[in-house]
Parts: structure tokens; C-alpha cells; sequence
């Protein structure tokens, strides 16, 4: 190939590419699609944020449940129904009615 050839390819080929990344930045539709993305990336870091408190959370529980005698008797009696022996329990009734 002579070299004349050669520039007009190069030429051609920074043209096409110059084209595509400026339709890209500044399509149709670039910059409305950038704007839902920034609005789903803080979306999905404040999901994390509050994920990242409730595994700080549950961390606490965990540590408190195998340092604490008295969370084990809450956690099994309170979220699991346990009783105690010799124990009796009373159930209420909850009264519906409008008086």
C-alpha cells in the first residue's frame, strides 16, 4: 500500500472513531441514560449503606448471644416461644370488639 492510502485509512479510521464516541456522549439519548444510571448507582449505595447496618447489626446480636446468658433466655423466650420448666403460660385474647 502506498502511503497515500494509508493516511486516508487512518483519517477514515479516527473519523468512525471520533463518531462513535461523540455519539455516544452526546446521542440522542446519552445523557437522559447517564442521569438514570448516577440515580440507580445511589440508589444501590444507599441499599448498601443500610445492608451494611443491618450486617453491623446482626454482628452485635451474634457477639451478644455468645457473651450473654441473659440475651440467650430473651432471644429463645421472646423469637422462639420457649418456655422455662415448671412455667405456665397465659395467653390473652385480644378484643375485637368496638365498645
Amino acid at each position: 500500500m502506498n502511503a497515500q492510502k494509508i493516511r486516508y485509512l487512518i483519517v477514515l479510521s479516527l473519523s468512525l472513531t471520533s463518531f462513535i464516541l461523540l455519539s455516544t456522549v452526546f446521542g440522542r439519548d446519552a445523557w437522559q441514560k447517564r442521569r438514570q444510571l448516577q440515580q440507580e448507582l445511589t440508589h444501590m449505595l444507599e441499599r448498601q449503606r443500610q445492608l451494611v447496618a443491618a450486617v453491623d447489626s446482626l454482628k452485635l446480636q451474634i457477639n451478644g448471644l455468645r457473651q450473654d446468658a441473659q440475651a440467650v433466655q430473651y432471644t429463645l423466650r421472646d423469637r422462639l416461644g420457649y418456655v422455662g420448666e415448671n412455667e405456665v403460660v397465659v395467653r390473652f385474647k385480644k378484643n375485637n370488639s368496638p365498645n
